[in-house]
């Protein structure tokens, strides 16, 4: 098991204010240490952790436990190291849940939430805050 402070996600899937049932949500995250399962060298398939193939119930919900991600720095070599250093921004990711919501007939939804409280929460790397 997965090292870490617990963190349970509980969502619900709406389009113009109604549900979206059986919609399949992908999710993935760093682990507790702010690394992601394909960042270790002898990654494979059977060894992905923190990830999940989620299919929306009756009501649109879904509900899971996991481990609290950490925010994580990204590389700052080549062009995006020069984009943080003239731009002064920090070169690090707030903890954050990734989710790719998608069901026939909408569009695909991909997207993530970051963490509460999280000291890079305003000045996310990606600049997507």
């Amino acid at each position: 098991m997965p090292r870490g402070d617990p963190l349970y996600v509980s969502a619900r899937v709406l389009s113009a204010g109604a549900p979206v049932a059986q919609a399949v949500v992908d999710v993935w995250h760093a682990d507790a240490g702010g690394r992601y399962d394909v960042q270790d060298a002898n990654w494979t398939i059977e060894k992905s952790r923190m990830r999940a193939v989620l299919e929306i119930d009756a009501d649109s919900r879904i509900g899971f436990w996991s481990v609290l991600p950490k925010s994580y720095p990204i590389p700052t070599d080549e062009p995006v190291g020069e984009m943080i250093r003239i731009t002064n921004q920090s070169s690090t990711r707030p903890a954050h849940v990734h989710f790719r919501i998608g069901k026939e007939g909408f569009d695909t939804l991909v997207t993530h939430l970051s963490a509460d409280g999280d000291k890079y929460l305003d000045a996310d790397a990606a600049l997507g805050v």
